[in-house]
């Protein structure tokens, strides 16, 4: 039955849970001095699991672009995208990236 599935399916429930274990790191950082409700959590839900399959993505591949090989590298490099957020992965890329020149703003 996981024929349909590939190969892959072990690999991808990985990087799922990286990008889940990431993501959760950051959330229970960020939201310590809220109260937990439930209009909190299904909001919570709504914006993460997107977040959570996208940093799954960028991980897992990233890693094999920086020619991480194992999967333990895999783990920890999506683990720690997905806890850098949005916001923090825009600043690292900012910092590899040269800024743009003034000839190629327009």
């Amino acid at each position: 039955m996981n024929d349909a599935f590939g190969p892959d399916l072990p690999a991808a429930a990985k990087a799922l849970a990286a990008a889940f274990a990431g993501r959760a790191l950051l959330l229970l950082e960020a939201r310590r001095d809220m109260p937990i409700t439930l209009r909190r959590v299904l909001t919570a839900v709504l914006w993460e699991v997107p977040l959570i399959a996208a940093f799954a993505l960028i991980g897992w591949h990233a890693a094999d672009l920086l020619g991480f090989e194992s999967e333990s590298a895999r783990i920890v490099l999506t683990a720690l995208l997905a806890n850098l957020g949005a916001r923090g992965l825009d600043r690292l890329v900012a910092r590899i990236l040269p800024p743009p020149s003034d000839r190629d703003r327009g």
